[in-house]
């Protein structure tokens, strides 16, 4: 039975009791006046007035005791209910007959409207948990793609831009407030990329990833960039919009050119030797080499061709060991004025062949640190041999010694009057196989020593490395060494 039944039935049942009521008052304060016949009561008070004196205050006494019978009933019933006691339906067979319907109809309202308070209770405790978890979701996500190297861009069905990270508002110069909910190719000067964009979210197939390398030109994040673009659908498959995901593979391509640059250089240097090898040995084997010094001469370059051949392997080893962090440094204590004398005593008879002024300047004192010896004088060595290859005939070049950095380290100076270097070649001097063009054709070489030089500093010396130079004025070359070993 419904609520409103239940009320009606309720009013019903207290209008009845209230006519019963007054029934039995009535009939009751007739007898009662039918036992004084003829007298008169209260100052001549009638007798009909009298019947209806008693009968009303019965009525009023008896319906007193029975609201006050209903109401108690009905408190106990609310209690049990709120109380859930097990026993609710056994104390409500104990009550009156009378007062089931209205016991029982306002217990069965209170129940479903206490359900279906629950109910919605519980459903909106759920909403929000969920609306909770899913804003947190929201904020980690959003914490996370601001935070990442890569940019992102975001865009919704109508090529509108939602969401820009900090990379991706920094690569397209984008103000991150005034930029969303604005068409993307007004905001990126990009054919291609917008192009890309757009063919991405007419594909509508959310699986489909598209991969493309793309050039960025313009700003100080030109470069070559790997771009990832999918298709964003909606529970209809349609598509809802469009991520694109931009890395910056600028230096894995400049690796990958370095690497395949290092192997055509290295054939290269290694036949060029090789070469030279193979031919005098077929000379002397076809007995070209009529005379004692044509042998002599012959061997001769092949001599100085396996020397080259012999430095250039050296060199590729050493700095291989040295990037791959292989080479076993010898710590001790050197002089560094000794060892310049000695690499100048070596490297004497090269600079006469040229007659050029090879010296040191030293003051005979002791510069001394921690270091390897070998490894410094083949540094020392690269320099002074470079400085020699590339001074005119009549040149000369001085190497100095000096403490530098407030004593901290010593400093190892290569001064010639050679030919100089453009200002443009020199910040891919130290490089790999890098030699000047216009400056191949002067002294051969192999690309190597200033590279070499360059890894034993800084990388197994913790030290400085630097030139300075001048178009037809000369360079100078120098290292520095801590006197201390840096073991960070």
């Amino acid at each position: 039975m419904s609520h409103r039944n239940n009320r009606l039935l309720q009013y019903v049942l207290g209008v009845m009791a209230l006519v019963m009521l007054c029934v039995v008052a009535l009939v009751t304060a007739t007898l009662v006046v039918q036992l004084l016949p003829g007298q008169r009561f209260h100052n001549g008070l009638p007798r009909l007035l009298l019947q209806i004196t008693i009968a009303g205050t019965m009525a009023i006494g008896l319906g007193a005791v029975i609201c006050a019978l209903a109401e108690r009933s009905l408190r106990a019933y609310e209690r049990q209910f709120l109380s859930r006691n097990s026993d609710s339906e056994r104390r409500m067979r104990q009550e009156p007959a009378w007062l089931a319907p209205f016991v029982s109809g306002y217990a069965r309202s209170m129940a479903e409207s206490s359900k279906q308070v629950e109910e919605l209770r519980a459903e909106l405790l759920e909403h929000e948990v969920r609306e909770r978890i899913c804003r947190v979701e929201r904020d980690e996500l959003r914490e996370v793609i601001q935070a990442m190297r890569d940019a992102v861009i975001v865009t919704d069905a109508f090529n509108e831009l939602v969401l820009a990270n900090d990379s991706a508002v920094r690569l397209f110069g984008l103000d991150p407030e005034e930029s969303l909910n604005c068409p993307i190719e007004e905001l990126i000067d990009d054919t291609e990329l917008v192009r890309q964009i757009q063919a991405a979210r007419e594909s509508s197939n959310s699986a489909a990833r598209r991969r493309i390398e793309h050039e960025i030109e313009g700003g100080d994040k030109s470069g070559v960039y790997e771009m990832s673009l999918g298709c964003l659908c909606d529970s209809k498959r349609q598509a809802a919009g469009v991520i694109t995901i931009l890395h910056d593979v600028t230096r894995e391509r400049e690796i990958s050119q370095m690497k395949s640059n290092f192997v055509a250089q290295a054939s290269h240097e290694l036949r060029t030797p090789l070469s030279s090898i193979k031919a005098y040995v077929e000379l002397l084997h076809d007995g070209e080499a009529c005379d004692e010094q044509s042998r002599q001469e012959y061997c001769a370059v092949i001599q100085n061709e396996t020397d080259r051949l012999d430095c250039l392997i050296d060199n590729m080893l050493n700095i291989s060991k040295i990037e791959a962090g292989l080479i076993q440094a010898d710590w001790q204590e050197i002089d560094l004025s000794e060892i310049t004398r000695e690499v100048v005593s070596f490297l004497t008879n090269q600079a006469e062949r040229k007659h050029i002024t090879l010296s040191s300047k030293d003051g005979q004192l002791c510069y001394r640190a921690t270091a390897d010896r070998n490894l410094i004088r083949q540094a020392m060595t690269n320099l002074v041999s470079n400085a020699i290859k590339y001074t005119p005939e009549g040149g000369r070049v001085t190497v100095e010694v000096d403490l530098a950095d407030c004593n901290r380290s010593v400093m190892v100076a290569v001064n010639d009057t050679g030919l100089g270097i453009p200002p443009q070649a020199i910040p891919r001097l130290f490089e790999k196989f890098y030699r000047i063009e216009s400056y191949k054709r002067v002294a051969k070489g192999t690309g190597l020593g200033l590279n070499l030089v360059k890894q034993i500093v800084e990388v197994v010396h913790k030290g400085e490395v630097g030139v300075e130079s001048e178009v037809g004025m000369g360079s100078r070359f120098w290292f520095t060494v801590p006197t201390e070993r840096n073991e960070t």
